[in-house]
């Protein structure tokens, strides 16, 4: 297990993504988490190759160069907190003209 196993990834497993440098388009099929903190993804083409069909192979990207295109309907939901403030929605303004700090 390594000690950056809890850095929160922009990308998840089952999503569609493109590299930003070359273009190459996919399904990420594996998340690689190294000791340094280098997160690096898998991504896997829908294509075949049109002589064999066989699928084609896997590229390794840098997870920052790569732009999320479909997430197939699983966002990342935002969890509240915790405490009144996330409970009842209410930012620093609100609290102030309801007389509380």
């Amino acid at each position: 297990m390594s000690i950056y196993s809890n850095v929160k990834t922009k990308v998840k497993k089952g999503w569609l993504v493109k590299d930003s440098i070359t273009g190459y388009t996919g399904i990420v099929t594996c998340k690689l988490d190294y000791l340094n903190g280098c997160m690096r993804i898998e991504v896997t083409p829908q294509e075949r190759n049109k002589e064999t069909g066989m699928p084609l192979e896997p590229m390794v990207f840098d997870e920052p160069q790569l732009i999320v295109l479909d997430t197939f309907g699983e966002e990342e939901k935002k969890k509240p907190k915790g405490g009144s403030r996330d409970r009842y929605n209410l930012d620093i303004k609100d609290r102030c003209r309801q007389g509380r700090r």
